[in-house]
């Protein structure tokens, strides 16, 4: 019988670069186990359970990819920081920002934000 020597974090594998299983309490990305997720991506843990893509994996955490507009975010629909040109406002990204605020750096603010802070002047 031969045994690989997985990747760290690995419980089982096919070659060192393809990961069957995770050890418990790591995510899967990519056929790679990971103890937090890569940037970009977001942890799930019940993403096989809703799909059934990959029985093999039932019990295990997945990294799922942000959308697009996200560069980092918490969920599918958490954006905690937005990609080119996009811009934060309420945990998720517009372009533009939506009625009733303004652009400021990579944000969007609320108009009744820059009226009470004028009205301190």
């Amino acid at each position: 019988m031969i045994f690989l020597a997985c990747r760290d974090y690995c419980a089982a594998c096919t070659s060192d670069s393809y990961c069957n299983t995770c050890q418990a309490g790591r995510y899967m990305y990519q056929n790679q186990c990971y103890a937090t997720c890569p940037s970009g991506t977001y942890g799930d843990s019940d993403f096989s359970c809703k799909r059934k893509l990959f029985r093999s994996f039932l019990s295990h955490k997945y990294c799922l990819a942000c959308p697009d507009i996200c560069a980092t975010c918490l969920s599918l629909t958490s954006c905690q920081s937005c990609a080119t040109p996009y811009l934060g406002y309420n945990s998720y990204c517009h372009n533009p920002c939506p009625d009733g605020t303004y652009a400021s750096s990579n944000v969007c603010l609320s108009i009744f934000l820059l009226h009470s802070e004028n009205n301190k002047n």
